[in-house]
């Protein structure tokens, strides 16, 4: 781990609350990464809370999809999809739990980035850099200047902060550090215990069960390794809740699943295996077609649908063009996937 000496800390401390206080005129706005998890949700949220405690305005930007939706109903408020780059110019920006390569869509240097990171720092540029290595979570980090600040922690905010350390670690089990463990320690007093258990365990749409009945019928075995597919849908929310069911059969540690939307293959992935870092297992896999994002814990993965579109030249039948290129897609995903995992073992 990067320590940071405790005169540092107090030194970055003083500065964010005066880059804060220096965004009176246009206010704070708080970028995330695309598909972001609860631990970007929660650190962003943090820096939000100290933004409003310094009565200046601050809004959180981000892209993609939002697993959980108990965390996206919560934060309905507090959200706003990005829909252009352009939003953003000559806002005063805030990078949390990301850095500018991670960003693609965004070439301004911000004014603040607060992150925890394994790779190179030393050419990511902002007036204030808090980048750490060795830290599993950037809500540890937040937690660190909310009690700097001597900001009360809200109930909400305190149980989005432990569900996301708690996310982030598989429920304190794996690549926890010390600083983690006693940023968790210090909020958990504050926390609603009972939104906590809501954010573990999110209420189940009636489609999931269905979309459960069609995984459970594709599934694919081979060793503790299963890959299986929810079809084609129009909604690939469920993907995540289904992976996990699966997850949870005796003898499984590595869960992939997708479905077949109107332009997109959509991929997600989820191991309980600690030795397994799926969001890399996806890129290997993958990468070639499109940009995995995640955890260690779980990814996701987009597929232009385009790059199957030639299983279907000369096929009339509507419906039996389907099936070809599902059963196309699904040869080929689970091959790949499978072969990547034997090469790994």
């Amino acid at each position: 781990m990067v320590n940071i000496p405790s005169i540092s800390k107090k030194m970055l401390t003083r500065k964010l609350k005066k880059l804060v206080q220096s965004c009176e005129d246009k206010g704070l706005t708080i970028v995330i990464c695309d598909d972001p998890s609860p631990d970007s949700l929660a650190s962003a949220l943090a820096l939000k809370r100290i933004a409003e405690h310094f009565h200046i305005g601050a809004n959180i930007f981000y892209r993609g999809d939002i697993q959980n939706k108990t965390l996206l109903n919560l934060m309905e408020e507090d959200l706003s999809m990005l829909q252009s780059v352009a939003d953003l110019n000559d806002m005063r920006l805030a990078f949390v739990d990301a850095v500018p390569s991670q960003l693609k869509h965004i070439t301004r240097p911000p004014l603040i980035i607060i992150t925890h990171y394994e790779g190179d720092a030393r050419d990511i540029k902002a007036e204030l850099k808090d980048i750490r290595s060795g830290v599993e979570t950037t809500s540890s980090i937040m937690i660190e200047y909310l009690k700097r600040l001597n900001i009360t922690v809200d109930k909400q905010l305190a149980a989005q902060l432990l569900y996301a350390i708690r996310d982030a670690t598989r429920g304190l089990i794996t690549n926890l550090y010390e600083f983690d463990l006693k940023a968790y320690l210090e909020v958990f007093p504050d926390a609603d215990v009972d939104l906590l258990m809501r954010l573990e365990h999110p209420s189940v749409k009636s489609e999931t069960f269905a979309d459960l009945a069609e995984a459970i019928k594709n599934k694919m075995l081979k060793d503790t390794h299963l890959v299986t597919s929810i079809g084609y849908t129009k909604d690939p929310s469920t993907l995540s809740k289904v992976c996990d069911y699966l997850l949870d059969l005796e003898g499984i540690s590595t869960v992939l699943t997708f479905a077949i939307g109107k332009t997109s293959i959509y991929v997600y992935a989820k191991s309980k295996n600690i030795e397994v870092h799926m969001r890399n297992m996806l890129e290997k896999v993958f990468g070639a077609w499109g940009e995995a994002r995640g955890t260690p814990v779980y990814a996701t993965l987009e597929i232009p649908l385009g790059v199957f579109e030639t299983v279907l030249q000369g096929e009339k039948d509507i419906t039996k063009s389907k099936e070809l290129l599902f059963e196309s897609i699904k040869n080929v995903v689970s091959s790949k996937y499978f072969a990547v995992m034997e090469t790994k073992e």
